[in-house]
This record gives structure tokens, sequence and C-alpha cells, in this order.
């Protein structure tokens, strides 16, 4: 049953002119609010409703939602529309017709579906999609649109979530990476429209697009500022720079929009992955030199096409025909053949080309690897960065190296760099963690080996642990000792004092003292007792020995759950049994009280203490300077903890500080991206200081 809306009808005509004027090209649905955007949606569904190869789409509307008659100037409350072939009856442009509860809209259409905060169930072909509202529906140039608002980061979070469709926990900084991604895009006013007075429609050529997903909950804190926001489902080994795009078969212009454009190639592949991060996916395909010449310089009658060179760093396709040579960018010529031959015929730019004779016609054959244009972030790479741990901030910088960073006022975090886990030194449960699969991220301990070696001193070489003295000069010994990060040295300096200002000096001039197969052996039966997956490798030499000794070694890796079985055996918390109790129990107490007191000192005079001193990006020490908390201070003197600088990163490229502490029940091990271990110790009080002291 219709229900008029209250008012004249030249009042309603008014409404509804002022909400027409709202919707013409250059106006956002939403208004001009940047975190709205406006999406042409079901483009692909009412071609093929036109073409009479599916039944109709049906809209089913809430019950309170406005609908309103822009023509007409009539509103009324819910109801269905469906949209249908036409067939041969002329009655709308783009042969189909519209549906208002089973009687034809008319001839020509504009309808506006209004609901703050509403939804519209789509259904079309056995699928249901959920779409926001509001909506318009209406003819217009000869075919019928459907023209959605929605929030940008919640467009962003569907998008991505159609693009990748089910990921499991382990992969979800892979979606939050590509969503951050899209985000950047879709509020960066240099984008421009892709489809008139609507921002991107939702086919594969601007993002993937299926409605409200469920994945769209959480607001966007963290976007990069890339100078580019392109992905792709998987590169082969590298990813492709901007030339991809490249201009005009002229070599003029810019004909397939790469705007301000930065990308550059990196490879798809990580530190401890054999192989590239998104293997597998190779294709091949044959084309003869008829069929090409009819795809690129059109009709039968044109001279047999040849392929001159694929030149991989300009990233062009020299054709000749006749007399005419032409020089295609990578992704015009792929898009050009494919077109023709299907969408995945040449599945990707990462190929070769090999020509053949057969019957008197050249053939040729491209075998490539990966699927898409290859520029920017790799999503098959991506899920694989996820799986072994990085966040998507991470995974961002790895594709787009030098990104910047824009956060919301409310950022989850004070910088996107951070990430960290609390949890229990009495039972190993986690209280918080930065994302699911934090706890498998697997990197060089560092200065952390520090303290495995303080363990290995208290349970087999308890007189080096109490009488063992070394001098730091800071330099490093030719021939013999690494330089201490310490560069005027710390002097004569005995264990505890070593290992609360972490001297590298000190812990490498145990190689002599030390044997390093013995060494390795029992630390492998401490990772065994205590159920740690990482393994030491025994030392090559004396100079191996005295660079693992002292955590400047970085190719052993340890993952954070690992760093946190650690803290808890170092911890003072009573555990009753397992295996950290058992290990525990066989180490001296008057030896462990002395590893203890030292890593406390880490904290008040050793490389964890002072005021915060800038290290890399400003987002990771700017809110660390100046006056320290109340709160933090009172940590200075019952928080105990160990800093590490380590050299990590997909390709090993980049910085990192770590830190692993606790505060009597409650440990914390923290990563800092582009830092150093001082920083991420400066975090992990100041989380602490938030987190776990107002709780004791």
């Amino acid at each position: 049953m219709r229900s008029r809306s209250a008012g004249g009808g030249a009042l309603r005509y008014l409404a509804a002119a002022a909400v027409l004027l709202c919707l013409l090209p250059g106006a956002p649905l939403g208004g001009t609010d940047p975190a709205v955007v406006t999406l042409s949606i079901l483009s692909k569904q009412i071609r093929l409703v036109g073409e009479g190869k599916l039944d109709g789409i049906g809209i089913a509307l809430p019950h309170d939602a406005a609908v309103t008659d822009l023509l007409r100037g009539e509103t009324v409350l819910g109801g269905e529309l469906r949209l249908v072939s036409a067939g041969g009856e002329p009655l709308t442009a783009g042969r189909v017709v519209l549906l208002r509860n089973g009687s034809p809209a008319g001839e020509g259409f504009s309808i506006l579906v209004q609901r703050p905060g509403g939804e519209m169930e789509v259904s079309f072909a056995g699928e249901t999609r959920r779409y926001p509202l509001p909506a318009q529906i209406r003819s217009r140039g000869g075919g019928t649109e459907v023209i959605v608002t929605e929030e940008a980061a919640r467009y962003a979070a569907d998008s991505a979530a159609a693009e990748y469709g089910a990921l499991g926990p382990h992969h979800g900084e892979a979606m939050k990476a590509l969503t951050m991604l899209i985000y950047a895009k879709v509020i960066d006013p240099k984008t421009g429209r892709a489809h008139g007075d609507c921002d991107f429609c939702d086919l594969s050529h601007c993002q993937v697009y299926r409605g409200r997903t469920g994945a769209g909950t959480n607001p966007i804190r963290w976007w990069p500022l890339t100078g580019g926001y392109f992905f792709h489902a998987r590169c082969g080994g590298k990813t492709m720079g901007c030339a991809t795009f490249g201009g005009d078969v002229s070599g003029e212009g810019n004909a397939l929009g790469d705007g301000d454009c930065t990308c550059v190639p990196v490879k798809c592949a990580a530190v401890g992955h054999k192989g590239p991060l998104c293997g597998g996916g190779e294709w091949s395909a044959s084309l003869g030199e008829d069929e090409l010449a009819a795809i690129l310089f059109g009709g039968s009658a044109s001279p047999p096409a040849m392929i001159r060179r694929y030149d991989r760093e300009r990233m062009r396709v020299e054709v000749s025909s006749g007399d005419r040579t032409v020089s295609y960018p990578a992704e015009g010529f792929r898009l050009a053949v494919n077109r023709v031959r299907g969408w995945s015929f040449i599945a990707s730019n990462n190929y070769s080309v090999t020509e053949e004779t057969r019957t008197g016609r050249r053939i040729y054959t491209f075998r490539g690897r990966g699927l898409g244009h290859g520029v920017g972030l790799c999503q098959e790479g991506a899920k694989t960065l996820a799986g072994m741990g990085y966040s998507a901030v991470e995974i961002l910088e790895h594709y787009f190296p030098g990104s910047q960073w824009r956060g919301a006022a409310a950022a989850e975090s004070p910088t996107p760099y951070l990430s960290y886990v609390l949890f229990s030194l009495e039972d190993g449960s986690v209280e918080f963690m930065s994302y699911p699969r934090f706890a498998g991220r697997r990197v060089p301990p560092g200065s952390l080996f520090k303290v495995l070696v303080s363990i290995y001193l208290a349970l087999h070489r308890p007189d080096l642990l109490e009488r063992y003295r070394h001098v730091c000069t800071g330099a490093e010994e030719e021939g013999g000792l690494p330089a201490c990060w310490y560069r005027r040295g710390h002097g004569e300096i005995a264990f505890r004092e070593a290992l609360s200002k972490s001297c590298n000096r000190y812990f490498a001039s145990l190689c002599r003292q030390i044997d390093r197969e013995e060494f390795a052996r029992r630390i492998n039966v401490l990772f065994l007792e205590l159920g740690m997956q990482c393994r030491c490798p025994v030392p090559a030499n004396d100079r191996d020995f005295a660079a693992m000794l002292c955590g400047t070694d970085f190719r052993m890796r340890i993952s954070v759950e690992d760093i946190m079985i650690l803290a808890g055996l170092l911890g003072t918390g009573g555990r009753s049994g397992g295996a950290i109790a058992r290990v525990r129990q066989t180490i001296p107490q008057r030896h462990l009280a002395l590893i203890r007191e030292a890593l406390m000192r880490n904290i008040t005079e050793g490389t964890g203490s002072g005021e915060a001193h800038p290290f890399g990006p400003e987002l990771n020490y700017r809110d660390l300077l100046g006056p320290v908390p109340a709160e933090d201070a009172v940590l200075r003197g019952v928080m105990w903890g160990k800093t590490a600088t380590v050299v990590d990163g997909p390709v090993g490229d980049r910085s990192y500080g770590i830190f692993m502490g606790g505060f009597r029940g409650t440990g914390i091990v923290v990563l800092l991206s582009r830092g150093n271990g001082h920083l991420a110790a400066q975090w992990a009080r100041r989380i602490m200081a938030a987190r776990v002291l107002p709780h004791h």
C-alpha cells in the first residue's frame, strides 16, 4: 500500500528538485564530504538483463525508506523494485524496464531511495547482496544506472573483501593492507572521478565491489601516501614499474591513467621464504601473426604483424605490420589482445615471447608468471607476508618503498610502525596483541641473544658469570672482536653492567672462553626444553661466534612467541608446572636474580633508560619527547627488560627496535619498524603505564 508523504505537491516537487541538484555531475550523492564515495553498481548485471541473459534484478527496500520519483515529484515509503528486460518493447532506454511494486515506472525514470543508515537487498541469479542507501536508479544516456553512496572507509573494507574473497585471521593483515590502499585512493583528491558523476564502478578496472560484506566495521586509522595505488592478483616474483602503463601508441601522453604513479619494481620475496612470495601462476598463450594484425591494426586485410621485441626496461612492446612500426605500453598491448581473445589470455605482463613458424605463418608464444598488470601491491604476496606475521604497514612499505603515512586523529596507535603483545607471565595467555599473527612474526634476536648467553653462563659457566671482566674500548679489534654500539667504550666491565648496558664487546669476547659447538648444543637443548621453535646454528669460526654472542649476526631468527616464552622464564611470577617452571628450577637462584637485576638496570641506567632520543621517522618518537609522565617514571624502579636493534624486513633492508620485558605479572614484547631498541623500550614503558600500571 502506498503512503504519500505529508505536504502539498509543490513542496514535494521543490524537495525533489533540491535532491536532483545534488545528483548533477560533479556533486557527490552524499554531499561534499571527502569521506563519502559514490558508486555505480550492478552495471554488468544490468547489461545481462538488457541482453536477455539474466531474468531480472530484484531490489527489496526497507519498509520505512523514502522512495522519491524525481521526475514526477512523488514520494512513497518502502516497496519493491525490479529491473527486467524490455524485450522488444521500447519502453525505456537501455532495453531495461524498472518495475515498482510490479508496475512499469515509465519510459524514463529517476528514483531516489533514502533512509539514514539503511540498506537495500539486491537479488539476481540466486545471489543476494546488500547495498547502502541512499541509492538512485535512473535511465540515462541510453542506459540504466544504479548509484549508491557509502562511507569511504566502509567501501574500502568491502571492496578489499570482494577482491580477496574469504581470508582467515592469519591473512588479516593482507586484507587490512589492501583496505588501507583502496582508502588512500578513494580520498586522494588527485584520483578524480572515473565515471562521470560517480567516483568508481564495481568492476575490476576500478575495484571489485559486491556491496556490504560485514568487513567494513573498523575505521581506517592509518593510510599510505604512496604516489600510486595499484594492486594486482599475482606478480610472479617481481612487480613492475609505472612504465607498464606508459603512454599512447606514439609514446606521448598517458593513455592508461597512471596519474602521479611512483611505483617501482620490487622483489616479491622475503627472508626465510623459498622462492617468490606469490609462487606458481605459470601460464602460456599462442597467437598467430594474422590474428595479431587484425587485433592491433584492424581488418583481415592488414599485413601480418611481427613482434619485434618486448623491452622489459621500458615496458613496451614493439610491433610492425607492413611499413608501420608501433610501440605499445606493456599493459596497453595486453589489454588490446585480451579484449579480443579473453581477459586472461595474456595473463600478466611478466612474460617472454618466442617465435616459430608453422605451416608458413609465424606463431608467437607468450610464457609467463602471475596474473594482472603487475604494478604495486601483489595480493598473493601480501597474503604470504601476512601469514609470516608481517603487519599491514610492513606489507605496504615492502611494495611501496618510501611510503609516508597519514593517520586519523583518534588513531589506535600513535605510530603505524608499532606492534606489540601483552601477556601473562604466569601462564602465557595473551591479554592484547596488535594483530592475530604477530606472535608468529620471526625476527633476528639481536641483543636479546645476550639473555640466552646469560642463561647459558648461569647454567654451565657460573665462573664467567661471577668473575669474568673485559675492557671495552668501543673499537673493533683487528682480526677479532666486533666494535661495540657505544663507540666511546664501556671501559672495564663485568657481567651485570655488560647485560644492562648491552655491551657488544663483553659478550663477543666470550668467544675465547666458550667452546662454540658445545654452546650451540646447549642452547638448542634449552630451546627444546622450553618448547621454543628456533634453532641455534653452529658458528663456522670465532668471528661468527663473536657476532652471534653479541647479537650482531642477523641470520638466526626467533619468533615473537618464542620471545614470550623467554620472558616467562625470566619473570618473577610463580609457575606451578610446565616446561618453564622445570627449566627455571635448574637455574641457581642467585644467578637468576643477578640476570633479573641487570635487566631492571637496563630500564634505569642502560639502553632502555633516559629520555627518548630521536631515531628514524618522526612518527616513531614525536609523542615520546618532552617530560616523562609520572606513571612512566614509576615503572623505572620496578620494570625489567632488554632492548635490541636489528636489521630485518621482508628483504632485510630496514632497522627494527625490539623490547622484551615485564612488570609484575604482565610481560610485553614490542616491535618497532624503522626504530631502535631504545625507542622500543620507551614505547613499552608508555604502554605498560597506560594499560597495566592502573590495575596494580
